[in-house]
């Protein structure tokens, strides 16, 4: 089953567990990014949840999180890894 359809949006979220859609949510909390992914795996677990699967989905995403390591980097630090550029001083 593929994870995103060829319109890069997140396919038959029906057919995945909760685990995985809990898993999507954590690491778009931990990149920032995929919002619109969080959001869509987000509604499906509440619409679960309405149906009257007990699943505690809350604890699991935030202990998830919690088990991640700190993400943060420091541009001026890592730009010079694997570029150069003093290529740019060429540029108008």
């Amino acid at each position: 089953m593929p994870l995103i359809n060829d319109g890069y949006e997140l396919a038959d979220l029906q057919k995945y567990s909760m685990q995985k859609l809990c898993d999507i949510v954590i690491v778009a909390q931990y990149l920032g990014s995929l919002n619109k992914e969080a959001i869509s795996c987000m509604e499906e677990l509440a619409r679960r949840r309405a149906a009257g699967d007990p699943f505690n989905y809350e604890e699991v995403i935030a202990d998830g999180v919690k088990k991640l390591p700190d993400f943060k980097i420091n541009l001026k630090s890592k730009f010079n890894i694997g570029f150069d550029f003093s290529i740019l001083r060429n540029i108008k």
